[in-house]
C-alpha cells in the first residue's frame, strides 16, 4: 500500500520520488495463515477493500522469509519464526501481479508466497494496511472482493497441498 505509515522512507517509496508513478518491478512474499481447522487468515485492505493475505515488497537486506515475518506482524500482530514459513508457490505472471494502486503507481511485484500455522495469539491491524480480518476456508469461495493475487495464492496453495509439488504461476 502506497500512502500508509512509512512508505516514504521504504526502498519503494524513496524510488517514487525520482520515477513518479511510473512501473516498477518488486519482489516481496505473501503469507497465508491456516489455524488448526484450517481456515485462512484473510485482510481487507484499507486501500482498496479488497480481500487480501498479509504481503508485502522486500526491503534491502531483506530475504523472502525475513519479508513475511516482518510483514505478517506489522500488518496483523502475528509473531512466527521465518523457520516456521513454508513455501508452496511464487507468482511473477505480470497478468496476475501487476497492481495499480490507488494514487497512481505501478508495481509489477514477483512473491514468494508461504504458509504458517497461525500462531496463538489476538489478530489485530497495526500499520493501518487492513481494516478488517476474516478467517475462511480456502477451499470454498472467498471473501468478495478478493485481491487477484490472493485468489491465484489461495488456487496455488491448493494445487500444492493436492500434488506436494512447488508451484508457480
Amino acid at each position: 500500500m502506497t500512502d500508509s505509515p512509512g512508505f516514504a522512507d521504504s526502498y519503494l517509496g524513496r524510488l517514487r520520488k525520482y520515477v513518479g508513478h511510473d512501473l516498477l518491478v518488486s519482489p516481496g512474499a505473501q503469507v497465508l495463515v491456516l489455524d488448526s481447522s484450517g481456515q485462512a487468515l484473510f485482510q481487507r485492505r484499507s486501500d482498496t477493500l479488497e480481500w487480501a493475505l498479509p504481503a508485502g515488497a522486500c526491503e534491502p537486506g531483506d530475504s523472502f522469509r525475513r519479508t513475511a515475518v516482518k510483514e505478517l506482524f506489522e500488518e496483523t500482530g502475528l509473531a512466527v519464526a521465518e523457520s516456521d514459513l513454508t513455501p508452496f508457490a511464487s507468482i511473477s505472471d505480470p497478468a496476475i501481479h501487476t497492481i495499480r494502486y490507488p494514487n497512481g503507481d505501478l508495481v509489477h511485484a514477483f512473491a514468494l508466497c508461504f504458509w504458517v500455522p497461525a500462531p496463538l495469539a489476538p489478530v489485530h491491524g497495526g500499520d493501518g494496511e487492513a481494516c478488517e480480518f476474516t478467517w475462511n476456508d480456502p477451499g470454498l469461495p472467498l471473501p468478495e472482493p478478493t485481491y487477484r493475487a490472493t485468489i491465484e495464492a489461495v488456487n496455488l496453495y491448493l494445487k500444492y497441498i493436492e500434488t506436494g509439488l512447488f508451484q508457480a504461476a
